[in-house]
């Protein structure tokens, strides 16, 4: 019976004013802006707002749960893609080659990943 599928649903990540009335729901105050960088880091995703505190800054937050070395985030790259895909080592090749540049890389201007044309 192990990752038999029963049933599907479809969960969807909570919208900027759902994550504001989370954060308000527990009681955790944030301004606008920092509800929008927490958003944008988080994605909406409920897992990743339930490990924000209160009394702490979005940064603040942002810095522990993404950058602390035993933050929820911190490995989310390398469990992410290893989960998706048996072989994840081209996709993620292509995501490092793209976050190698602040300008962002054209399909001719990336070359070759992994030994495969773009």
């Amino acid at each position: 019976m192990h990752n038999r599928v029963t049933r599907k649903i479809l969960l969807q990540p909570f919208t900027l004013s759902e994550t504001q009335a989370y954060f308000q729901s527990r009681n955790i105050s944030f301004d606008k802006y920092q509800i929008l960088q927490l958003y944008m880091t988080m994605g909406g995703i409920p897992h990743y707002l339930d490990q924000v505190e209160g009394g702490k800054t979005a940064v603040q937050n942002i810095d522990e749960i993404c950058f602390h070395p035993l933050g929820l985030l911190r490995t989310e790259f390398d469990n992410l893609y290893s989960s998706l895909f048996a072989n994840p080592e081209r996709y993620e090749a292509v995501v490092n080659t793209l976050a190698s540049t602040w300008k962002g890389l054209s399909r001719w201007g990336a070359g070759w990943i992994c030994g495969v044309p773009l």
